[in-house]
């Protein structure tokens, strides 16, 4: 709303005494019109207040149709719960070429320590791979199971964490709160991803000592099943 200043707002003038009459001309009426009962007077609307009324219904029906697509777009969302990454997958064999049986790429790996090494020098004893991200609500969920059977099975069975999509700027302050002590790689690029055949988040390979791999499991794990896992797939008892 605009102000126009320097003008002064004039009153209307006061109604006339007693009770106004409306006046209906019906001179120029077509015979046998019907005429408009006393008291009573027709709505006439121009063109430009149809215009108007047109276009404020139109406004209004775009606005609902917005909400509708919208409420709709939302319930049918494509994005993946949570729900759907904690439910375990045990698969012999991934989509990609990585195989139960079939050796497991050595990887050159970047440590958040600032150290290098490879995946072949950590297999002294059977691996454990954890394929995760800071991003990923159950990794972050489950890692705290893996640093408790770390600490507990560390000296039977190695661990790395590969952080998949970042660096270790990205990973280091989720893997400092969650206060994990097992060997974490940064993989900005996904490369040691891609390698691994990564299907979804997270992923853990049980490799065998000869660098073979023997189980792979998609999802999010507890301890009991993490340990129930290497007991079976990589022959370690769990204490």
């Amino acid at each position: 709303m605009t102000f126009v200043s320097g003008t002064t707002p004039t009153p209307d003038s006061p109604p006339p005494e007693g009770p106004a009459t409306p006046q209906t001309d019906s001179s120029n009426a077509p015979e046998g019109a019907a005429k408009a009962p006393p008291g009573s007077s027709r709505l006439r609307l121009s063109g430009r207040d149809m215009a108007a009324i047109t276009a404020v219904s139109l406004v209004i029906a775009f606005a609902i149709a917005i909400a509708v697509v919208t409420f709709t777009n939302k319930g049918s969302s494509d994005a993946v719960p949570d729900e759907e990454f904690l439910t375990p997958q045990d698969t012999g064999a991934a989509a990609g070429s990585l195989e139960v049986g079939n050796p497991v790429p050595n990887l050159d790996l970047k440590l958040f320590d600032g150290t290098t090494t490879t995946l072949d020098d950590l297999l002294d004893r059977p691996m454990v791979v954890n394929v995760w991200a800071s991003t990923c609500t159950p990794c972050l969920r489950e890692m705290p199971d893996f640093e408790a059977v770390h600490q507990d099975l560390g000296d039977s069975v190695s661990f790395v964490g590969i952080d998949s999509g970042e660096s270790k700027a990205d990973g280091q302050p989720f893997a400092d709160k969650l206060g994990i002590t097992y060997p974490l790689a940064e993989d900005p690029e996904q490369v040691h991803s891609n390698a691994l055949d990564l299907v979804a988040l997270p992923m853990t390979l049980f490799i065998n000592t000869d660098g073979t791999l023997a189980h792979r499991r998609l999802g999010a794990m507890d301890e009991a099943a993490l340990r129930s896992n290497i007991e079976k797939y990589l022959k370690v008892p769990s204490a």
